[in-house]
């Protein structure tokens, strides 16, 4: 480190290994501290503490002398933005990083020895200039090309800042509506993170990733952040894909759909999604309906009345996971309602009056919602909402079911046969009417 010349030190720093460029300038500034310090023989070297007023080293008076007067803190008071509720804890790390230029661009290696010759540290995406943080994920033709395709996605315009730290600041202001400024600001993370697998692809492995092909690992992913932490959310990729605005934000979806059946009619004043739904009132359907109607799992709005269906409540109906209406009035249904409706959390509409139902109306969940009307005609039927109470002793008995008379006027509707053919005429996301085994779809 030094020698003693004659009564004075004369410093000699040496090192393990050839200092980086970088670091000259740290030896430099080094140097030009220790020169004025004064060296005596026969005194022993003391340590002093600077940063505080004790001369003593402290963990908080380390950690405030780093901090203090620091210009990244300052120039990025949004570091604190990237840990967000929607994004992976991965992610999140890797924006930090990104917004302290610490990730390991091919200029970044350079200044680190790893890479040795500039002419290396060419974009591996469009190898037009040399890789850094902005440029990568910014100004490279195919982050520009994504970024405007995202803002395109997203029915906005926004001039892009040359610093990605400026475009993570200004990203969320976009949009005034909170949901939806929190999902706008996890497509800010989508698409670094996107870039930055999509660049590694093409370094390690020689991969191309398509503009169009980007885009679409962006909504994905962004799709699954979302939805990860908003389990009650009903729209699925499609929606996601098709305006994401509206998923967030359900009171600007601009569908509406009015249904007119047999002269019932039914107003959806929004829907969030594709709606899917079967009407089949108003036939002469017979027997009982067919176990096949629980595999229909995305159906919402389910409709057999004024049939002539008879035998119980089919129990797989509580695999319709997302039905919202179901309506079994006038038809000849013996027995109780099943339990395992109340399975059905997303009910709202019920309707099972006048059939020959009897015995106690489940209680709890969404039966605990619907109104008498909804239970009419049962005589046998007891409990709430109804005024008749339930006698539980007398309920074991229970009245045959249903036969029809041997003179039917169209055998061609009853039976398993003319049931298949109904559900073959089921398509996912089709509002199907059935009149006579003819299919109408709207």
């Amino acid at each position: 480190m030094g020698k003693w010349q004659d009564d004075s030190w004369k410093w000699d720093l040496k090192w393990r290994r050839n200092l980086f460029s970088w670091e000259e300038q740290q030896e430099a500034a080094l140097k030009s501290e220790i020169q004025d310090t004064k060296i005596e023989r026969g005194i022993s070297d003391v340590r002093d503490w600077i940063h505080s007023k004790e001369g003593i080293y402290t963990t908080k008076s380390a950690y405030q002398a780093l901090t203090r007067d620091h210009r990244r803190v300052q120039q990025r008071p949004a570091l604190s933005k990237v840990w967000q509720e929607y994004i992976p804890s991965k992610i999140s790390v890797f924006a930090w990083q990104v917004l302290q230029d610490k990730i390991p661009t091919k200029l970044n290696l350079l200044k680190r020895g790893i890479i040795q010759d500039i002419a290396d540290c060419k974009c591996i995406l469009c190898g037009l200039v040399s890789e850094d943080s902005n440029h990568l994920f910014i100004h490279c033709k195919i982050a520009w090309g994504l970024w405007n395709s995202c803002y395109r996605w997203w029915g906005s315009k926004q001039v892009l800042d040359r610093d990605c730290g400026r475009v993570f600041e200004q990203h969320p202001f976009i949009f005034n509506i909170k949901e939806v400024r929190r999902g706008w600001e996890c497509i800010w993370f989508s698409v670094i993170w996107s870039i930055w697998l999509a660049r590694n692809e093409k370094l390690f492995r020689g991969k191309e990733v398509e503009s169009g092909r980007l885009l679409e690992l962006v909504q994905v992913r962004s799709f699954k952040w979302i939805k990860g932490k908003r389990r009650g959310s009903l729209f699925t990729v499609s929606d996601w894909i098709l305006n994401p605005v509206s998923c967030l934000n359900p009171s600007q979806f601009p569908f509406s759909m009015k249904t007119t059946n047999k002269g019932n009619k039914l107003d959806y004043g929004k829907i969030l999604e594709p709606f899917t739904a079967i009407d089949l009132s108003c036939n002469k359907f017979e027997a009982e309906i067919p176990e096949e109607v629980g595999n229909l799992e995305g159906l919402q709005l389910l409709n057999f009345s004024n049939n002539i269906l008879d035998g119980q409540i089919p129990l797989v109906l509580e695999y319709l996971a997302n039905l919202e209406a179901l309506d079994l009035s006038q038809n000849k249904h013996t027995r109780r309602i099943p339990t395992e409706l109340m399975q059905l959390k997303f009910l709202k509409v019920f309707n099972v009056s006048h059939n020959h139902l009897m015995g106690p109306i489940p209680k709890g969940q969404q039966f605990d919602t619907f109104e008498n009307n909804s239970f009419d005609g049962n005589l046998g039927q007891c409990g709430m909402p109804l005024s008749r109470k339930c006698d539980y002793y007398n309920f074991e008995v229970l009245p045959p079911p249903y036969s029809t008379s041997e003179g039917n006027e169209d055998p061609g509707l009853s039976g398993e046969f003319g049931w298949k053919l109904v559900l073959m005429g089921y398509g996912y996301r089709f509002l199907i009417g059935v009149d006579k085994l003819n299919l109408y779809t709207y």
